[in-house]
């Protein structure tokens, strides 16, 4: 009778509809994290790309020469003026190889940053298709704790309320996801036309060079940080339908409300594991490299 009631109501296509709904919207914020990710800073934005390696990149630079002047004479006087150690031929061409190697640095970066975008891009991309299309995004069918072929129409409503709140979940972390991504843009975007200013400061020696190291760490940290983000996605999509704590925690019953209940709210805690794990992955590379 409860089935045929329900059936009549039409409140198990209703919660399937919102749900599918809930996929749907989680759906279009990866495909837009993807679409980030998978594509290099000059390929989102060539405007943007054209300006911080044109005009912008221009000033900095002009900058950055100076700079290289006058960090290349700081190291030259405080070798000087070392009255522990005497200065030698050894050290002063030491010096001049310096200087050398930071204009080839700077001449360098040019064809450096883009090679580096472009294998972050490479390793995406093969990140994503080794791991198959159809483990990328979530379905309905991945729920399979909603026991939708024995839903009543009381545990069928209260599945319709909660469907609210993972739908907000959905968007919150969802955003929260692309935000992140795109944050990560940015940055690349700052740190490419600033370049030469930190490193001008190796031509200072040892002593100075602190900035310069700092940057280059930065910047690999920001280029790559993707790489760390497509590993993430690809794993947490799939994880997303598990009821891996509720497995744990020993959550498990075969009341029909119980299940529904349980499984809509995994899939909103799993969303929220997910996105934290996403706005972790620069904190984790930080770890490593510093």
């Amino acid at each position: 009778m409860s089935e045929m009631i329900t059936s009549m109501l039409g409140v198990e296509e209703a919660l399937k509809f919102f749900l599918n709904l809930v996929c749907s919207v989680w759906n279009g914020f990866l495909s837009a994290a993807w679409g980030l990710i998978e594509q290099t800073p000059q390929e989102i934005s060539p405007r943007s790309w054209g300006l911080i390696t044109g005009s912008i990149g221009d000033i900095f630079l002009s900058i950055g020469i100076g700079l290289l002047v006058v960090f290349f004479l700081i190291g030259y006087l405080s070798n000087a003026l070392d009255l522990r150690e005497e200065l030698t031929y050894e050290k002063l061409i030491l010096l001049f190889v310096q200087l050398i190697c930071v204009q080839a640095v700077f001449i360098g970066t040019t064809r450096i940053i883009p090679l580096a975008c472009n294998a972050a891009k490479g390793m995406v991309l093969k990140i994503k298709y080794i791991g198959g299309i159809e483990t990328l995004y979530l379905s309905v069918d991945d729920l399979a704790g909603i026991p939708f072929d024995d839903m009543k129409v009381f545990p069928a409503i209260i599945g319709l309320i909660m469907t609210v709140f993972a739908l907000l979940a959905a968007v919150t972390c969802g955003g929260m996801i692309v935000w992140s991504v795109i944050g990560r843009m940015f940055k690349i975007y700052i740190l490419i036309p600033i370049s030469a200013i930190p490193l001008s400061t190796l031509a200072g020696g040892s002593r100075m060079h602190r900035p310069a190291i700092n940057w280059i760490k930065e910047f690999f940290i920001s280029t790559f940080e993707v790489v760390i983000i497509a590993l993430v996605l690809l794993i947490g999509n799939t994880f997303i339908g598990s009821n891996a704590l509720g497995n744990f925690f020993k959550f498990t019953s075969d009341d029909v409300l119980q299940k529904t209940c349980i499984s809509i709210f995994m899939m909103m805690l799993n969303m929220g594991i997910v996105t934290g794990a996403v706005k972790g992955c620069e904190m984790n590379l930080r770890k490593i490299f510093t």
